[in-house]
Formats: structure tokens, C-alpha cells, sequence
């Protein structure tokens, strides 16, 4: 079907009730959304240009709204357009001059006539025109001609940073770093911004600071002497979020500060830079003696994000975790850090061991698990204590006690018994995780997977059915049990049973 764009648009213009202007803007979209994939609205036909310039000053505001999104659309082959955009964000109706902003931006570098005109719209009271205006301005301001604005754009981007809408804010930072104007200059105005009152500004200069990178550091440093405590401190997180390495010495400092707030926001900083140093791994290992728990939980993630530099605050890691019995948000860092580091941690093994015994956090006796598993061989007293959490009421401390075992199935096998009865769940992470296991303990653990494959609740059964199709080579018993599982009274067990004989009947 061919569609007419001068048509659609007269129909629209001679709408005039409110529900007769409804029904033409649907008719309209559709038309308009039929248009674009056709690459209707790309033309270069100055006539629909023309017509969309009239239309921008009809005194029907529908007219308005859709003539600007279209000469959007058009991107810069609506560039005669601009002159009639410029003047339409005066426009008395909030829409009408949104959609013109818009309109303009895409248009892009060609539209570079309207720019002291969206300077003003910066100043708009609707916030969509304002966060509009700080995007177009990002792109219009690449062309060659808008030379002569760069500083005029730079200090109304900087001024737009404190707006109290946080998007036109954020547009305004992007068009910032995206015209390349932060100069020495702007980072010193955004780092002394950094004790604004405005919470948005400094959410944002947080997130663009970052992006500036190594340039901003001398100023943050300085930052860090600043009168204002909301500076100090947000100078702080910025040294962390840039990577800052020439700050470690002064952060160390800050992590005795009297202010618990900077004291955090220095653990956490330190934690981010990398490589990081001894001192400051003793210095965080330090923060975990702190008073506040906050800060403990900052220390305990930092050292857990530094890596294998955080071996030597093993020692300070274990005596805060044994002195804080009870669990908190973030306390799991502790031995996620343990994980991390592996045999590095060995030394934490029976800490981990009793945790795993009489933590009341399930999540926390998994977690132990997992760095018990990473630091190697097991112990007597953590085999113990591993076959114990089988028996766990929370499943998935059930189904990690079972993989865990299956890290080291070889050196466990008096586990079979404690396998066995956890294929007696209905859960499918204890039972599919203790059928593994047993797998990987030979020919010992058939009589119990066979059991289980006639006698045990679905889950196991089809646990048990994979479990022994893993296993070579199987024994004559183990295949007339998966004979008979073809028989089964789930299609999913039966089914599993067919594939796995295919697949015997098929190897070698």
C-alpha cells in the first residue's frame, strides 16, 4: 500500500474537535510508523520540509507536536527546519517544545544556528525540555562552526550539572565529557562541586569524575584537605572509582579519620585500586577491628576484591569473624575471600569447619563450604562435618555438603552411607548432588544408586539413572537396574534410562 504524507497531514490539520484530534493521532502514528520503515520520513523533498515548517505554526497543537518529531526523524535532511524549531521553543505548551529540542538534537552539527536558542531552553521550567536541551547540545555541539560556543557550552553545561533534576544533570555531564571540555579548569570547578548541597550534582560528579580519570586526581587530592566534610569524603570515593594509585598514602590516613562515614568510603577506596600495596592491605586488615560494623563489612570486601595481595589479613579476617558471632550483611565476605584466596587460607580451615557446625545463616554454612572446597584436602574433622550437613534442614546446604564431597569423592568414601540417606530427599539439589558424588566414587557406590534407582521418590531415581549412565564400567547389575528403569512409571526416568543404554550400547 502506498502511502500519501501531504494527505495524512491535511487530514490531521482538519481535525478540530478533541475527539476528532484523537482519532487523527492515531492515524497518524500509524501512518507515521508505516513511513519510517519505508524510509518515508528520510526524503530530501523540500516540499514535505516546507509543508512541516507550516506546520510547526499551525495553531493546532497536534500539528506542532508531530511536524517536530518528523523533522526529527528526517535527522539532518531537516536542516531547513531549524530556524522555524529554534523559534517553536518558545512555544507556550510543554510538549510542543520538548519535541522541538528533540528535533533539533538529532538533527545534529547542522543545527548549530539554534544553539544560543537551546542555551535559553537550558532555563526551561518544564525538566524534559531542560534535559532535552543538555543532550542536543552534545550533539550539535561537535560541529566545526560551534567553535566559537565552547565556552559559552562549557559554563552552561557546568551550571546545568547543579539542576535539580537529576537526568538533565546526567546529559549535561555526558555532553561535557563528550565535547571533550573537561579542562584543567572545569575539574577543579567539579571537585570543589563535590560539597554541593545537591545530592543529584554529587551523585553525578561521582559517576563523571571517574570517566576524566587521571586528570582529576591532583585536584581529589587536594579535595581531601577540604574544609567541607561532604568534599572530603566524596573526593575519597572518587579516588577509588578512578584507580588512583598515587592516593594510597593518603587514603591509608583517612582510615583513622574520626568521621566513621570517611573512615568507610576509605576502606571501601582502598579496595578498589589495584595493584594495591602491603601497607594498604594492613591498613584495611586494621579497619576490622573498628567499632563500626559497616566498616568491618567495607574491610571484608575490600580485602575480598584485592585478591591474593590479601593473604597477610588472613589472621585480622579469622579474629573478626570469630568476634562477630552473630552474622550481618556482608559478613559472607569473609569467607568469600577465603574462597578466593584458596590454599592461601588454609589457616582458616577449622574457623570454617565450626561454622559450618553452628552458624544459624544458611547461607553462611554454604559459604563455608565452598571456601573449604577451594583451600584442598579435607581435614578428618571437615569430611565430619560435611557428611553432618547432609542431614541440614535447609536443602541447599544439603546440596552443597553433597557437591563439596564430590570435589574429593575419592578421599571420602566413608560418606556412602550419609549419601545414601540424602538420596532419600525429594529435593533435586540433595539428590542430584549426592547421586554425582557417588558416581565419582567407582564401583563401591552402584548397590546404593541401584537402590535407589527402585526404590527412592523421583527425584532420586532420575538422579540415580543419570548418576550411573557417568559411570564406566558399569556392572551387569547396574544394567538390568536401568533395564528396568525403562519401565518406569515418570516418562522423565524412563526416558533418561533409554538415552543412557543408547549411549552404552554405542561406546566401545
Amino acid at each position: 500500500m502506498q502511502l500519501d504524507f501531504s494527505t495524512a497531514l491535511t487530514k490531521s490539520q482538519q481535525t478540530r474537535t478533541f475527539r476528532q484530534r484523537k482519532q487523527g493521532l492515531f492515524a497518524l502514528l500509524v501512518f507515521f510508523l508505516c513511513a519510517f520503515a519505508s524510509n518515508v520520513s528520510h526524503s530530501n523533498d523540500a516540499q514535505k520540509v516546507r509543508k512541516l515548517i507550516r506546520s510547526l505554526k499551525s495553531k493546532q497543537r497536534m500539528d506542532r507536536v508531530f511536524a517536530a518529531v518528523v523533522l526529527g526523524k528526517m535527522g539532518a535532511d531537516g536542516k531547513r527546519a531549524v530556524p522555524q524549531l529554534a523559534r517553536t521553543l518558545k512555544d507556550k505548551d510543554d510538549e510542543v517544545r520538548m519535541r522541538a529540542v528533540i528535533a533539533l538534537g538529532k538533527i545534529g552539527p547542522v543545527a548549530v544556528s539554534a544553539l544560543p536558542s537551546i542555551f535559553k531552553a537550558l532555563k526551561d521550567p518544564y525538566w524534559r525540555v531542560r534535559k532535552d536541551a543538555a543532550f542536543a547540545i552534545g550533539t550539535i555541539g561537535k560541529s566545526p562552526k560551534a567553535r566559537k560556543y565552547r565556552k559559552q557550552i562549557t559554563s552552561i553545561l557546568v551550571q546545568a550539572l547543579k539542576d535539580p533534576d537529576y537526568y538533565v544533570g546526567a546529559n549535561a555531564a555526558s555532553s561535557l565529557y563528550g565535547l571533550d571540555l573537561i579542562t584543567k579548569q572545569v575539574i577543579t570547578k567539579l571537585v570543589q562541586a563535590l560539597g554541593s548541597e545537591s545530592t543529584s550534582l554529587v551523585y553525578r560528579l561521582d559517576k563523571l569524575l571517574p570517566k576524566i580519570g587521571s586528570p582529576a586526581v591532583p585536584d581529589l587530592l587536594k579535595g581531601l584537605k577540604a574544609k567541607n566534610l561532604r568534599a572530603r569524603q566524596h573526593a575519597v570515593i572518587a579516588l577509588g572509582n578512578i584507580n588512583a594509585k598515587e592516593a594510597i598514602p593518603a587514603l591509608i590516613r583517612m582510615t583513622r579519620n574520626k568521621d566513621f562515614e570517611t573512615r568507610y568510603f576509605a576502606v571501601e577506596a582502598l579496595g578498589k585500586i589495584k595493584p594495591s600495596s602491603k601497607k594498604a592491605v594492613r591498613a584495611i586488615a586494621r579497619s576490622l577491628k573498628d567499632k563500626n560494623i559497616d566498616i568491618i563489612r567495607g574491610a571484608a570486601w575490600s580485602l575480598y576484591n584485592l585478591g591474593p595481595i590479601a593473604k597477610d589479613a588472613v589472621p585480622s579476617l579469622i579474629r573478626a569473624f570469630r568476634k562477630n558471632k552473630k552474622s550481618f550483611y556482608g559478613k559472607n565476605y569473609i569467607p568469600m575471600t577465603f574462597e578466593k584466596l584458596g590454599p592461601l587460607a588454609r589457616s582458616a580451615a577449622p574457623t570454617m569447619v565450626h561454622a559450618l557446625l553452628h552458624d544459624k545463616d544458611s547461607s553462611m554454612r554454604s559459604t563455608c563450604m565452598r571456601a573449604l572446597v577451594k583451600m584442598g584436602p579435607f581435614s578428618k574433622t571437615a569430611v565430619s562435618a560435611l557428611i553432618k550437613a547432609l542431614k541440614d534442614p535447609e536443602r541447599t546446604v544439603r546440596g552443597t555438603a553433597a557437591w563439596a564431597l564430590g570435589t574429593q569423592a575419592t578421599r571420602v568414601k566413608k560418606a556412602i552411607p550419609a549419601l545414601a540417606l540424602a538420596l532419600e530427599h525429594k529435593d533435586f539439589s540433595t539428590c542430584g548432588n549426592a547421586a554425582e558424588t557417588l558416581s565419582k566414587m567407582g564401583v563401591v557406590a552402584i548397590p546404593v544408586l541401584i537402590h535407589a534407582l527402585k526404590t527412592g521418590t523421583y527425584p532420586a531415581r532420575l538422579s540415580s539413572v543419570r548418576a550411573l549412565g557417568k559411570m564406566r564400567p558399569l556392572t551387569p547389575s547396574a544394567i538390568a537396574a536401568l533395564k528396568q528403569a525403562q519401565q518406569d512409571k515418570h516418562p522423565d526416568v524412563h526416558y533418561e534410562a533409554k538415552k543412557e543404554l543408547k549411549k552404552l550400547s554405542a561406546s566401545p
